[in-house]
């Protein structure tokens, strides 16, 4: 009954993310053809192009590369009169006159130059998607969509599916009705809860990898951020509303500086994301969870600080600084975000997140090098190129950037030997994992991704192989191909199986769910647990399970038959606990046993010689081993050691 109801709450959970992946993505897509035929004049960006200084609405675009900047307008001098025959007077104004322009022809500007002139120029919009930011735009937007249908057809089980799909589709929304949220109330509304998306994200990490803290607490958190939200849309709506009624610029500018704390609680709670993320994978001793959160780390790098620098930033400061910034190109950066976030959920493969952050902090200081060495030397290497050689342009421009860029070759050569080096002292290879070219390779995934591929492409040729033979009536055959289809099956059993749910169990009651299963195959042997319970162990429970099953397994076969002991000992210690499963078979000789962990090897008949192979990389992707030794007078004793939370613990402490 419990897996029943299990399965109707997937299934909820998967037709409701199927719902919200549905409707918002088609309403995202419905405004993304919208903005393929909206022009850009170059006059409404996030806010209107303007700034109001003594009365006077002057032109103040926030790219810099704008359509109306390139017509001839002059950022922060000119003053607007009139927009394609419409007076402006104010913010509002702008706003209509904007919306009263179709298509692409050329609209008419009068302008009031600082000089007290006037003059009328012509504007022709450009085409959106010609655009080099909104290419990125896009790139974005499809990265958000693919991440949240992945999730809900892969993760709908998960507690932390919906907030991170909707965070997804909310950003997807935000991201294509920008261009329209002057447009009215609704669309205002639409546009301004997109700004939930970040917390979301912190949301997400209270469930993920696991449980973070008791419910009430969860909850009240959740309650909190919501409902902070949902005073934000309120509140910008309703002064939204208002200022498009009276054209009023104070209830304007109250609505830019409520805009400018909604990013800056942006900044914040990316900051807690990357709080809740580090600290996870700081405490964390499961192999799959650290390998997850690096990832998550790895996007959240290489995303958020050129965003925050490129768009937010300049937001957040206003004025002459909102010209520099080139929110587009952000969004580039931006996509790996949710993209890795993917990878992170979705593959088992792991990131060698101290390699990374190596590499990553020595291209961030290039990039500061960079900066600083063309603000600081370029112009006068170049003068000085000029003037010492009588040398015209562009040939001392080209000599001194020449000059620059070997300083930064030679500084970039330096500095991969000193990080590499740090990398180098510093760097531990995880349990399961094992070093290929500097990177990481989980040999648990791979094992079992391999082999499980073998049994998907065999599978339909056995069985059509069978059936045919069936038709045939060729018994000798058709044997051959049951055991072929016995094989196929054993495999799958074996290594089919995913990494589970991680958790922490204690020696003792991963023996007895072993027994549990054992038993009902071989009734008749007398399994002998004795042993101390030992320490909980922070570990894949359902894996090592599966492992210790198998061994039981193999001790029970390898026992004579008749009257017939098995004997299971736990040893617990400080460092960590031993399980002991010793048989009274005729034991193996020392140079088959250095085979049996080999794939494929096996001193039995009718076996697939896996067992081992894939008990030996479980064990260690848990932070164990397994060893098989003569008992002492007959057979054979396997001895599973499990390392305790605390050894780990202390063993990375060390170790860093």
């Amino acid at each position: 009954m419990k897996a029943w109801a299990g399965s109707i709450r997937t299934h909820r959970r998967f037709l409701l993310l199927a719902a919200l992946c549905i409707v918002l993505s088609l309403l995202a897509a419905l405004f993304c053809i919208r903005s393929l035929l909206l022009p850009d004049v170059g006059l409404l960006g996030s806010y209107p192009e303007t700034v109001v200084q003594n009365g006077r609405l002057l032109f103040s675009p926030s790219k810099p590369f704008s359509t109306a900047a390139t017509a001839g307008l002059i950022p922060d001098k000119d003053m607007l009169i009139a927009v394609n025959g419409l007076e402006v007077h104010t913010s509002r104004d702008l706003v209509k006159a904007v919306a009263s322009i179709h298509g692409f022809a050329p609209f008419s500007v009068e302008v009031e130059h600082p000089n007290g002139t006037r003059e009328l120029l012509w504007i022709t919009p450009s085409f959106r998607p010609a655009r080099l930011d909104w290419i990125c735009l896009l790139l974005f937007g499809l990265s958000l969509a693919l991440t949240a249908w992945v999730v809900s057809w892969r993760l709908p089980q998960e507690d932390y599916a919906l907030p991170i799909v909707l965070s997804g589709l909310l950003s997807l929304v935000f991201t294509f009705i920008m261009p329209f949220a002057y447009e009215n109330a609704f669309m205002n509304a639409c546009y301004n809860v997109g700004n939930i998306a970040s917390w979301l994200l912190v949301i997400f990490a209270l469930y993920f990898p696991v449980k973070r803290g008791p419910p009430a607490a969860r909850t009240a958190a959740i309650i909190v951020i919501v409902g902070a939200y949902v005073a934000f849309c309120f509140l910008r709506v309703g002064i939204f509303y208002r200022w498009m009624a009276s054209g009023d610029e104070g209830l304007f500018t109250l609505y830019k500086r409520i805009g400018q704390a909604g990013n800056v609680s942006d900044g914040i709670a990316y900051a807690v994301l990357a709080i809740l993320l580090g600290t996870q994978y700081a405490r964390s001793s499961a192999v799959r969870h650290r390998a997850m959160l690096a990832w998550m780390i790895a996007g959240m790098l290489i995303a958020l600080p050129p965003y925050f620098f490129l768009d937010q930033l300049p937001e957040i400061i206003g004025g002459a600084a909102r010209g520099v910034g080139l929110g587009g190109l952000s969004q580039l950066f931006l996509s790996a975000l949710p993209v890795l976030f993917l990878v992170a959920l979705t593959h088992h493969a792991v990131l060698d997140l101290r390699a990374f952050l190596a590499r990553y902090a020595m291209w961030g200081t290039l990039i500061v090098l960079a900066t600083g060495l063309f603000t600081v030397t370029y112009l006068p290497f170049a003068s000085l190129v000029r003037d010492s050689y009588r040398l015209a342009t562009p040939i001392p421009e080209l000599f001194s950037a020449g000059a620059i860029m070997a300083l930064l070759a030679v500084a970039r050569w330096q500095l991969e030997r000193l990080y590499r080096s740090l990398v180098q002292r510093r760097t531990v290879i995880e349990p399961g994992t094992t070093m290929t070219m500097g990177y990481k390779v989980n040999r648990l995934g791979e094992s079992r991704a391999l082999l499980s591929g073998v049994v998907r492409e065999l599978r339909d040729p056995v069985r059509a192989l069978r059936e045919s033979q069936v038709v045939i009536g060729n018994r000798r055959e058709l044997e051959a191909v049951d055991r072929v289809a016995g094989f196929l099956h054993d495999l799958q059993k074996r290594v089919g199986s995913s990494s589970g749910i991680s958790g922490a169990a204690t020696p003792r009651e991963i023996v007895l769910i072993a027994l549990d299963r054992v038993r009902l195959q071989f009734p008749k042997i007398d399994f002998d647990l004795r042993g101390d319970d030992g320490q909980r162990i922070s570990c894949f429970p359902g894996e090592l399970v599966q492992v210790v099953a198998e061994v039981l397994s193999n001790a029970a076969e390898a026992t004579p038959s008749g009257p017939a002991c098995v004997n299971v000992r736990i040893d617990a210690s400080r460092d960590g606990s031993t399980i002991e499963i010793s048989d009274e078979g005729p034991g193996v000789e020392a140079r088959a046993r250095r085979r049996l962990y080999q794939p494929f090897v096996t001193t039995k008949a009718g076996h697939a010689g896996l067992g081992l192979y894939l008990a030996k990389i479980v064990m260690e992707s848990n932070g164990g081993a397994i060893e098989l030794s003569p008992h002492e007078g007959r057979g054979t004793t396997a001895r599973l050691v499990l390392a305790s939370r605390h050894r780990e613990k202390s063993r990375e402490s060390e170790e860093s």
